[in-house]
């Protein structure tokens, strides 16, 4: 009867544990999107050219959350700390660009069926260039995504 009931109990903590692990690769697996972008844009001090781009979140359960941005080509790479920003729960994954002239910058990622998007901040590159542009009205651009798995 003991053996029994150790292997129910152990049986249980397995179904438990894959549970567990199967709703974290969900999780993760919704974190990631692939965008086609129609210019050129900067990430930081990195500019990347026009291109098929994979983005995704590296650490999806943290607050403090790190996005990968990487061409498909696998050419251009590159890491950089976001901040969350709180919005509307979003049915399709989304970049933003903030577009000064003819210039881009990354400004915020949201992924599928979220209501939370992270948030890029500026370099000091965009933070000179609005100083000179103040004059004129900072337009963001919205590059739709087609989510892949």
């Amino acid at each position: 009867m003991k053996r029994q009931v150790y292997s129910l109990l152990g049986l249980m903590i397995l179904v438990a544990v894959t549970g567990i692990s199967s709703a974290h690769a969900q999780t993760s697996g919704n974190a990631r999107l692939i965008a086609s972008v129609p210019f050129a844009f900067n990430v930081g001090n990195t500019t990347f050219p026009a291109g098929d781009y994979i983005v995704s979140c590296t650490n999806p359960a943290a607050s403090g959350k790190v996005l990968r941005i990487a061409s498909k080509d696998g050419h251009e790479s590159m890491v950089i700390q976001t901040s969350n920003v709180i919005g509307k729960l979003q049915d399709n994954a989304r970049l933003v660009f903030r577009r000064y002239g003819e210039q881009y910058f990354l400004a915020q990622a949201w992924m599928a069926a979220d209501n939370t998007g992270l948030s890029v901040q500026k370099s000091r590159e965009e933070k000179e260039l609005q100083r000179r542009l103040a004059v004129t009205k900072t337009k963001p651009e919205t590059v739709a995504v087609n989510l892949k798995r």
